[in-house]
Protein backbone atom coordinates (compact mmCIF):
# COMPACT_ATOMS: atom_id res chain seq x y z
CA UNK A 1 0.00 0.00 0.00
CA UNK A 2 0.65 3.49 -0.40
CA UNK A 3 3.05 4.61 2.51
CA UNK A 4 0.93 8.60 2.88
CA UNK A 5 -2.38 7.45 4.28
CA UNK A 6 -5.39 9.18 2.28
CA UNK A 7 -6.70 11.34 5.17
CA UNK A 8 -9.35 13.19 2.82
CA UNK A 9 -10.60 13.62 -0.55
CA UNK A 10 -10.33 16.36 -3.17
CA UNK A 11 -13.76 18.04 -4.51
CA UNK A 12 -12.51 16.83 -8.03
CA UNK A 13 -12.23 13.43 -6.57
CA UNK A 14 -15.62 13.67 -4.53
CA UNK A 15 -17.14 14.51 -7.96
CA UNK A 16 -15.98 10.88 -9.71
CA UNK A 17 -17.84 8.85 -7.56
CA UNK A 18 -21.37 9.05 -9.19
CA UNK A 19 -19.69 8.34 -12.27
CA UNK A 20 -17.56 5.40 -10.89
CA UNK A 21 -20.76 3.93 -9.05
CA UNK A 22 -22.65 4.28 -12.21
CA UNK A 23 -19.95 2.13 -13.93
CA UNK A 24 -19.52 -0.61 -11.60
CA UNK A 25 -23.09 -0.78 -11.24
CA UNK A 26 -23.43 -1.44 -14.55
CA UNK A 27 -20.67 -4.01 -14.59
CA UNK A 28 -22.57 -5.80 -11.59
CA UNK A 29 -25.94 -6.08 -13.68
CA UNK A 30 -24.55 -6.71 -17.19
CA UNK A 31 -26.18 -9.84 -19.59
CA UNK A 32 -24.72 -11.24 -22.09
CA UNK A 33 -22.33 -13.99 -23.08
CA UNK A 34 -18.67 -13.13 -22.44
CA UNK A 35 -15.29 -12.59 -24.62
CA UNK A 36 -13.98 -15.63 -23.79
CA UNK A 37 -10.54 -14.79 -25.00
CA UNK A 38 -10.03 -11.60 -22.49
CA UNK A 39 -11.51 -13.73 -19.60
CA UNK A 40 -8.73 -16.68 -19.55
CA UNK A 41 -5.91 -14.62 -20.27
CA UNK A 42 -6.75 -12.67 -17.42
CA UNK A 43 -7.44 -15.57 -15.68
CA UNK A 44 -4.07 -16.76 -16.75
CA UNK A 45 -2.80 -13.29 -14.94
CA UNK A 46 -4.35 -14.06 -11.82
CA UNK A 47 -3.17 -17.20 -10.89
CA UNK A 48 -0.01 -15.68 -11.76
CA UNK A 49 -0.57 -13.07 -9.06
CA UNK A 50 -0.98 -15.98 -6.89
CA UNK A 51 1.92 -17.75 -7.47
CA UNK A 52 0.56 -20.31 -9.49
CA UNK A 53 1.23 -22.04 -12.60
CA UNK A 54 -1.72 -20.59 -14.81
CA UNK A 55 -4.71 -23.10 -16.03
CA UNK A 56 -4.04 -26.06 -18.32
CA UNK A 57 -7.60 -26.29 -19.26
CA UNK A 58 -10.90 -24.24 -19.62
CA UNK A 59 -14.39 -25.06 -19.16
CA UNK A 60 -17.48 -22.88 -20.02
CA UNK A 61 -21.37 -23.06 -18.81
CA UNK A 62 -24.31 -20.87 -19.07
CA UNK A 63 -25.33 -20.63 -15.74
CA UNK A 64 -23.23 -20.74 -12.16
CA UNK A 65 -26.10 -23.49 -11.61
CA UNK A 66 -24.71 -25.63 -14.85
CA UNK A 67 -21.17 -25.02 -13.52
CA UNK A 68 -21.92 -26.30 -10.12
CA UNK A 69 -23.81 -29.42 -11.32
CA UNK A 70 -20.63 -30.37 -12.94
CA UNK A 71 -18.00 -29.72 -9.97
CA UNK A 72 -20.50 -31.65 -7.93
CA UNK A 73 -20.11 -34.88 -10.35
CA UNK A 74 -16.25 -34.40 -11.56
CA UNK A 75 -14.53 -32.35 -9.01
CA UNK A 76 -15.89 -31.96 -5.33
CA UNK A 77 -18.25 -34.87 -5.50
CA UNK A 78 -18.65 -34.73 -1.54
CA UNK A 79 -19.73 -31.05 -1.64
CA UNK A 80 -23.01 -30.16 -1.36
CA UNK A 81 -24.07 -27.69 -4.17
CA UNK A 82 -24.22 -24.73 -1.62
CA UNK A 83 -20.59 -25.16 -0.93
CA UNK A 84 -20.08 -25.07 -4.29
CA UNK A 85 -21.63 -22.07 -4.69
CA UNK A 86 -19.73 -20.71 -1.57
CA UNK A 87 -16.59 -21.57 -3.08
CA UNK A 88 -16.66 -19.06 -6.00
CA UNK A 89 -15.29 -16.26 -7.17
CA UNK A 90 -18.33 -13.97 -8.30
CA UNK A 91 -16.88 -12.51 -11.31
CA UNK A 92 -19.63 -9.27 -11.95
CA UNK A 93 -21.07 -10.19 -8.97
CA UNK A 94 -18.09 -8.67 -6.81
CA UNK A 95 -18.69 -5.75 -8.36
CA UNK A 96 -19.26 -4.02 -5.10
CA UNK A 97 -15.65 -4.82 -3.64
CA UNK A 98 -13.57 -4.43 -7.29
CA UNK A 99 -15.34 -0.90 -7.43
CA UNK A 100 -14.04 0.39 -3.74
CA UNK A 101 -10.63 -0.77 -4.66
CA UNK A 102 -10.73 0.14 -8.83
CA UNK A 103 -11.69 3.92 -7.20
CA UNK A 104 -8.49 4.40 -5.05
CA UNK A 105 -6.53 3.30 -8.37
CA UNK A 106 -7.95 5.44 -10.24
CA UNK A 107 -7.48 8.42 -7.58
CA UNK A 108 -3.86 7.51 -6.91
CA UNK A 109 -3.26 6.87 -10.24
CA UNK A 110 -2.34 3.68 -10.46
CA UNK A 111 0.46 4.05 -7.03
CA UNK A 112 -1.29 2.03 -4.60
CA UNK A 113 0.93 -0.72 -5.76
CA UNK A 114 -0.67 -3.80 -4.44
CA UNK A 115 -4.19 -3.19 -5.87
CA UNK A 116 -2.75 -3.52 -9.39
CA UNK A 117 -2.86 -7.42 -8.49
CA UNK A 118 -6.52 -6.92 -8.41
CA UNK A 119 -6.30 -6.19 -12.33
CA UNK A 120 -6.75 -9.13 -13.62
CA UNK A 121 -10.55 -10.10 -10.91
CA UNK A 122 -11.34 -6.17 -12.52
CA UNK A 123 -11.11 -7.88 -15.51
CA UNK A 124 -13.07 -11.12 -15.39
CA UNK A 125 -15.69 -9.01 -13.75
CA UNK A 126 -16.40 -7.10 -16.78
CA UNK A 127 -17.26 -9.73 -18.91
CA UNK A 128 -18.30 -12.73 -16.81
CA UNK A 129 -20.26 -14.44 -14.14
CA UNK A 130 -19.09 -16.60 -11.39
CA UNK A 131 -15.89 -18.59 -11.91
CA UNK A 132 -14.00 -21.68 -9.66
CA UNK A 133 -9.96 -21.72 -9.77
CA UNK A 134 -8.66 -25.34 -9.56
CA UNK A 135 -5.23 -26.44 -10.22
CA UNK A 136 -5.15 -27.43 -13.64
CA UNK A 137 -8.68 -25.67 -14.41
CA UNK A 138 -10.64 -23.00 -14.49
CA UNK A 139 -13.99 -22.94 -14.68
CA UNK A 140 -16.33 -20.12 -15.90
CA UNK A 141 -20.45 -19.08 -15.82
CA UNK A 142 -22.05 -16.75 -18.88
CA UNK A 143 -23.87 -13.48 -17.28
CA UNK A 144 -27.12 -13.46 -17.41
CA UNK A 145 -29.22 -13.44 -20.45
CA UNK A 146 -31.63 -11.51 -18.87
CA UNK A 147 -32.40 -9.22 -15.86
CA UNK A 148 -35.04 -7.66 -15.21
CA UNK A 149 -36.10 -5.32 -11.97
CA UNK A 150 -38.06 -2.70 -10.37
CA UNK A 151 -37.87 1.14 -10.04
CA UNK A 152 -35.64 0.41 -6.67
CA UNK A 153 -33.46 -1.00 -8.74
CA UNK A 154 -34.34 -4.69 -7.24
CA UNK A 155 -34.78 -7.68 -9.11
CA UNK A 156 -38.19 -8.05 -10.29
CA UNK A 157 -40.02 -9.45 -13.18
CA UNK A 158 -44.51 -9.72 -12.59
CA UNK A 159 -44.61 -12.27 -15.76
CA UNK A 160 -41.25 -14.52 -15.93
CA UNK A 161 -37.88 -15.10 -14.26
CA UNK A 162 -36.55 -11.47 -12.96
CA UNK A 163 -32.43 -13.56 -13.36
CA UNK A 164 -32.43 -15.52 -16.43
CA UNK A 165 -29.44 -17.53 -17.74
CA UNK A 166 -28.91 -18.70 -21.35
CA UNK A 167 -29.33 -22.03 -20.68
CA UNK A 168 -32.60 -21.29 -18.84
CA UNK A 169 -32.11 -21.85 -15.26
CA UNK A 170 -32.80 -18.53 -12.98
CA UNK A 171 -34.66 -16.89 -10.22
CA UNK A 172 -38.14 -15.82 -9.96
CA UNK A 173 -38.51 -12.25 -7.68
CA UNK A 174 -41.00 -10.32 -6.59
CA UNK A 175 -39.65 -6.34 -5.38
CA UNK A 176 -35.98 -8.00 -4.66
CA UNK A 177 -37.90 -10.96 -2.54
CA UNK A 178 -36.86 -14.29 -4.39
CA UNK A 179 -40.08 -17.01 -5.30
CA UNK A 180 -38.73 -20.44 -3.90
CA UNK A 181 -39.01 -22.85 -6.36
CA UNK A 182 -41.82 -24.53 -5.09
CA UNK A 183 -44.05 -21.17 -5.35
CA UNK A 184 -42.73 -19.93 -8.50
CA UNK A 185 -46.16 -21.11 -10.08
CA UNK A 186 -47.55 -17.81 -8.44
CA UNK A 187 -46.26 -15.60 -11.35
CA UNK A 188 -45.88 -18.17 -13.80
CA UNK A 189 -49.35 -19.77 -13.06
CA UNK A 190 -51.45 -16.97 -11.45
CA UNK A 191 -55.02 -18.08 -11.86
CA UNK A 192 -54.22 -20.49 -9.21
CA UNK A 193 -54.51 -17.79 -6.96
CA UNK A 194 -57.55 -16.90 -4.33
CA UNK A 195 -58.01 -15.70 -1.05
CA UNK A 196 -58.25 -19.22 0.21
CA UNK A 197 -54.92 -20.27 -1.19
CA UNK A 198 -53.57 -17.10 -0.16
CA UNK A 199 -54.65 -17.19 3.35
CA UNK A 200 -53.84 -20.73 3.85
CA UNK A 201 -49.99 -19.77 3.11
CA UNK A 202 -47.98 -19.90 6.36
CA UNK A 203 -45.19 -17.42 5.45
CA UNK A 204 -46.11 -13.97 5.90
CA UNK A 205 -44.04 -12.31 3.00
CA UNK A 206 -45.57 -14.68 0.70
CA UNK A 207 -49.02 -14.11 1.43
CA UNK A 208 -48.35 -10.51 0.99
CA UNK A 209 -46.48 -10.66 -2.26
CA UNK A 210 -49.90 -13.53 -3.00
CA UNK A 211 -52.21 -10.62 -2.17
CA UNK A 212 -49.97 -8.59 -4.42
CA UNK A 213 -50.28 -9.92 -7.61
CA UNK A 214 -53.54 -11.49 -6.90
CA UNK A 215 -54.77 -7.64 -6.24
CA UNK A 216 -55.87 -5.98 -3.16
CA UNK A 217 -59.14 -4.99 -5.20
CA UNK A 218 -60.36 -8.02 -5.80
CA UNK A 219 -59.40 -9.36 -2.51
CA UNK A 220 -61.48 -6.44 -1.20
CA UNK A 221 -64.33 -7.51 -3.42
CA UNK A 222 -64.42 -11.28 -1.48
CA UNK A 223 -63.72 -10.21 1.79
CA UNK A 224 -65.18 -7.95 4.55
CA UNK A 225 -62.40 -5.44 6.02
CA UNK A 226 -62.48 -2.35 8.24
CA UNK A 227 -62.34 1.25 7.65
CA UNK A 228 -59.95 2.53 10.24
CA UNK A 229 -59.67 6.11 8.72
CA UNK A 230 -60.76 8.35 6.70
CA UNK A 231 -59.42 11.99 5.03
CA UNK A 232 -58.75 13.66 1.38
CA UNK A 233 -55.81 14.26 -0.32
CA UNK A 234 -54.44 17.76 -1.83
CA UNK A 235 -56.73 17.80 -4.49
CA UNK A 236 -60.13 17.17 -1.94
CA UNK A 237 -60.22 13.72 -3.32
CA UNK A 238 -61.27 10.99 -0.37
CA UNK A 239 -58.80 8.33 0.64
CA UNK A 240 -59.50 5.76 3.50
CA UNK A 241 -57.28 2.89 5.36
CA UNK A 242 -58.28 -0.38 5.53
CA UNK A 243 -57.46 -3.15 7.42
CA UNK A 244 -58.10 -6.96 6.38
CA UNK A 245 -57.36 -10.38 7.89
CA UNK A 246 -55.24 -12.66 5.92
CA UNK A 247 -54.29 -15.59 7.42
CA UNK A 248 -53.77 -14.84 11.30
CA UNK A 249 -52.06 -11.26 9.90
CA UNK A 250 -53.22 -7.92 9.47
CA UNK A 251 -52.84 -6.28 6.60
CA UNK A 252 -53.78 -2.90 5.88
CA UNK A 253 -54.62 -1.02 2.25
CA UNK A 254 -54.48 2.97 1.27
CA UNK A 255 -57.41 3.59 -0.76
CA UNK A 256 -57.09 6.04 -3.11
CA UNK A 257 -58.82 7.55 -6.26
CA UNK A 258 -56.95 8.32 -9.51
CA UNK A 259 -56.23 12.20 -10.34
CA UNK A 260 -57.45 11.57 -13.67
CA UNK A 261 -60.90 10.88 -13.95
CA UNK A 262 -63.06 8.11 -16.64
CA UNK A 263 -64.61 8.68 -19.88
CA UNK A 264 -67.66 8.59 -17.81
CA UNK A 265 -66.27 11.18 -15.05
CA UNK A 266 -66.19 8.61 -12.53
CA UNK A 267 -62.48 8.53 -10.74
CA UNK A 268 -61.52 4.68 -10.61
CA UNK A 269 -60.38 3.71 -7.11
CA UNK A 270 -56.55 2.20 -6.63
CA UNK A 271 -55.64 -0.08 -3.37
CA UNK A 272 -51.59 -0.01 -2.49
CA UNK A 273 -50.52 -1.60 0.05
CA UNK A 274 -49.93 0.45 3.34
CA UNK A 275 -46.92 1.72 5.22
CA UNK A 276 -47.30 1.99 8.80
CA UNK A 277 -49.52 5.30 9.84
CA UNK A 278 -52.87 5.89 11.97
CA UNK A 279 -54.46 7.36 8.50
CA UNK A 280 -53.90 7.95 4.60
CA UNK A 281 -51.43 10.88 5.04
CA UNK A 282 -49.10 8.85 7.41
CA UNK A 283 -48.89 6.09 5.42
CA UNK A 284 -48.57 7.84 2.02
CA UNK A 285 -46.15 9.52 3.56
CA UNK A 286 -44.48 6.66 5.18
CA UNK A 287 -43.61 5.24 1.65
CA UNK A 288 -41.87 7.84 0.11
CA UNK A 289 -39.93 8.01 3.71
CA UNK A 290 -40.94 11.35 5.21
CA UNK A 291 -42.35 12.57 8.77
CA UNK A 292 -45.92 12.88 7.85
CA UNK A 293 -45.49 16.19 10.07
CA UNK A 294 -43.61 17.78 6.64
CA UNK A 295 -44.51 15.54 3.81
CA UNK A 296 -46.41 18.10 0.67
CA UNK A 297 -48.23 15.38 -1.35
CA UNK A 298 -48.33 17.35 -3.99
CA UNK A 299 -44.62 17.62 -4.27
CA UNK A 300 -44.50 13.71 -5.16
CA UNK A 301 -47.81 13.36 -7.45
Amino acid sequence: MTEKKIESLTQEQLDMIPEHNKEWIAIGRATGRADRSIVESAACDAYKVAGLEAPKSFMWFDSPYAASVYIKENIEKDSNISNIYNNAIYGQHDANLLAFYDYFDKISNGTIGNISNLHPMMKIAKQCGWWWAYDEMAIFSERPSELHSDAAGRLHCEDGMALKYFDGWGLYSWHGYTIPRDKEWIITNKEKLNPTVIEKEKNAELRRIMLEIYGFTKYLEERTYKVISEDTDGAGNPRRLLEIKVGNEKVRIVEVDNSSLEPDGTRRKFHLGAMPGNNPHEAIAASFGFNPEVFKEEACS
